[in-house]
């Protein structure tokens, strides 16, 4: 029920560079809860063609990329140049990664776990996705506020087509371009954890 009570964030709207004209895509909506050690993410992608999402075994993840998915990013600092990414796929396979400097560094190999569930009905699949905030250590607290630079993507493979809530041109890594949400939960100081040396 507390879905519900949620605000739903909509109007996908497709690449600007990889525009259909006149077109909108099969629309996805999403909805954010936090607690305090948890975000939580609930996305809707419409699909009427769900008898055709690819079938991938559980473990096997090399052929992630070619099944229909949703990605999330986010950037706890507000920072375009430091941001996480999650992927779920309409199989519930995962998939994680932490950029800085637009992707140009990756200072550790990142992580991050999180869970997700994934439920197709007729005409569309849906994910529930809870990431816990020690999923971004990453970020230290110093670099830490409450208002996040956010998207959320899909690429549909029954048909092509790849669409963003936030305006993008040519590809999903352009974070200068993600919309701000404000209302996250502060780090907890224990989790705040480096090597320093």
């Amino acid at each position: 029920a507390v879905w519900k009570e949620t605000p739903e964030y909509t109007g996908f709207k497709y690449l600007s560079a990889r525009s259909a004209a006149g077109k909108t895509p099969e629309q996805t909506a999403f909805r954010i809860l936090t607690d305090k050690d948890h975000i939580y993410i609930g996305i809707r992608c419409r699909e009427p063609l769900v008898s055709e999402l690819k079938k991938q075994p559980r473990h096997d993840t090399a052929n992630f990329w070619s099944m229909d998915h949703i990605e999330i990013f986010l950037a706890p600092g507000g920072k375009k140049e430091k941001y996480y990414q999650f992927a779920v796929s309409s199989q519930n396979l995962q998939w994680r990664m932490y950029y800085e400097e637009a992707g140009n560094t990756r200072p550790d190999p990142f992580g991050g776990m999180f869970e997700s569930k994934v439920f197709c009905g007729k005409d569309f699949w849906s994910a529930e996705i809870r990431i816990p905030l020690t999923a971004f250590y990453m970020t230290p607290k110093t670099e830490w506020n409450t208002r996040w630079l956010v998207n959320v993507v899909r690429d549909r493979h029954t048909v092509w087509e790849t669409s963003s809530w936030s305006p993008l041109s040519v590809g999903f890594h352009e974070p200068g371009s993600f919309r701000t949400l404000s209302g996250f939960p502060v780090k907890p100081q224990e989790t705040d954890l480096r090597i320093r040396s």
